[in-house]
């Protein structure tokens, strides 16, 4: 026998349904209610935690909890027998739990239903995300960084914009509002709900009350699936927030094991769009290029989409600056790396976008035409000084130019250096004499 989500009738005045990744079963007559959680495939077989109780008016409590195996007959009979002892009840106790006991193995075991993709609608384009690039919708996101990068105030922002529909700078949400349910391994319920209002203050936005959702976690994701899901079904949660994964795992995330673990405990839990957070080795953050999320490399390759944030260490006081690196996609293209500002004042905490080419710390892995870009919005310059200026190879540089449709040539002279600069600079007199930063100083090439 297989039960659905709804009640399904079974032999012997008996019904059963899936209640998230649990399985409840109710007698008639007596009024007794069974319920198995944590299924799991063991050594010795499919084991779950099995609650018994009476649920006869007057007379509601809790008759027994144990851990059974679904297939065996020694701990079946003794299950019945204990209930036989407990409740006095001269009733078949063995036939009702090898009922309920087999169609919770056959029901687990049966797993997701087959289906025709010819009957799966396509899914438009504008709903392929949660949040714009950022969150694949329906789909597990890695954001990945060195601690202190921003990675969980920039999560919690994201959750902002997806329990109220609204957007904020760089963050827009695609789908109406959902519920987020935020599992955190590393802080505390104090310090988000803090960010939350600061947030709230300096958008003028308000959070509905039931939107955003926190649990403190210790446990490994796994072992704690089961309360999860029946949280997320039950507030309809859209979004999860797991901070950060290599608590979450419970075991060493280099061991590819038990990273699938992991990201099948995340499938488990239902369609759900899911950030999860992740670090960087010491290794990985001072290696050329763009590193790798921490542990087995399954951690990128079971991820469909992972982010690499890292912050300005030379920002202005109050303000930490966020660059946003896509590196892995298995939706498209990669998305341009992003900037997001955050504004730290008394109780506010205000976002905004910059361009990350206007900060030489987070420019590194910026497509060369836009740090081309960069140098030109401080003036007119020629090849080699942006060459020299950003540590590229000049045939490069000059390359970008002639393909970048918003520079033009402002200085040709026969034996001098080629100056080039950005249209606007040409069609804005008040810019053709700034050769200075945002603080008046000079602008060295």
């Amino acid at each position: 026998m297989i039960v659905a989500k709804d009640w399904t009738p079974l032999p012997l005045g008996v019904r059963g349904r899936q209640v998230g990744v649990d399985y409840e079963y109710e007698l008639a007559a007596p009024s007794v209610r069974f319920t198995f959680r944590a299924v799991r495939e063991a050594r010795n077989g499919l084991r779950a935690e099995v609650r018994v109780d009476s649920i006869e008016p007057g007379a509601e409590g809790d008759i027994l909890q144990d851990q059974i195996t679904l297939i065996s007959t020694r701990s079946k009979n003794s299950l019945a027998k204990t209930l036989g002892a407990r409740t006095k009840l001269s009733i078949a106790w063995e036939e009702i739990v090898e009922l309920v006991a087999l169609t919770t193995a056959d029901t687990y075991r049966e797993g997701e239903p087959f289906v025709y993709l010819k009957d799966i609608a396509d899914e438009p384009l504008d709903r392929a995300f949660l949040v714009r690039y950022l969150l694949p919708y329906l789909q597990p996101t890695v954001l990945y960084g060195d601690g202190m990068a921003g990675k969980s105030l920039f999560s919690l922002a994201m959750g902002i914009c997806v329990a109220c529909g609204l957007a904020l700078p760089g963050l827009t949400p695609l789908q109406e509002a959902q519920a987020v349910l935020y599992l955190d391994w590393e802080t505390t319920a104090s310090t988000h709900a803090y960010y939350l209002r600061c947030i709230e203050q300096a958008h003028g936005i308000e959070v509905p009350h039931d939107q955003m959702i926190y649990r403190r976690m210790s446990r490994s994701l796994q072992l704690e699936a089961h309360r999860i899901r029946r949280e997320i079904d039950q507030h309809q949660v859209g979004l999860l927030i797991v901070d950060s994964m290599i608590p979450a795992c419970g075991g060493e995330p280099e061991s590819a094991e038990v990273v699938m673990t992991f990201f099948n405990a995340i499938r488990g839990l239902g369609p759900i769009t899911a950030l999860i957070l992740s670090h960087l080795t010491k290794f990985e953050a001072q290696r050329k290029g763009l590193p790798r999320p921490f542990g087995s490399v399954f951690t990128s390759n079971l991820a469909r989409s992972t982010w690499l944030a890292r912050r300005a260490e030379l920002g202005s006081a109050g303000v930490l600056e966020l660059g946003l690196y896509h590196t892995k996609t298995n939706f498209g293209r990669l998305h341009e790396p992003r900037g997001t500002r955050f504004r730290f004042e008394q109780d506010t905490i205000t976002l905004s976008e910059f361009e990350l080419e206007d900060v030489p710390e987070l420019s590194a892995h910026v497509p060369l035409s836009r740090r081309v870009r960069g140098i030109l919005k401080r003036g007119p310059t020629t090849v080699s000084e942006i060459a020299d200026t950003l540590a590229a190879n000049r045939a490069s540089v000059r390359k970008s130019l002639h393909r970048m449709k918003d520079v033009i040539v402002v200085s040709e002279s026969p034996g001098m250096a080629t100056t080039w600069a950005l249209k606007s600079y040409q069609a804005d007199p008040s810019l053709q004499d700034q050769l200075v930063d945002d603080d008046g100083n000079p602008i060295p090439f």
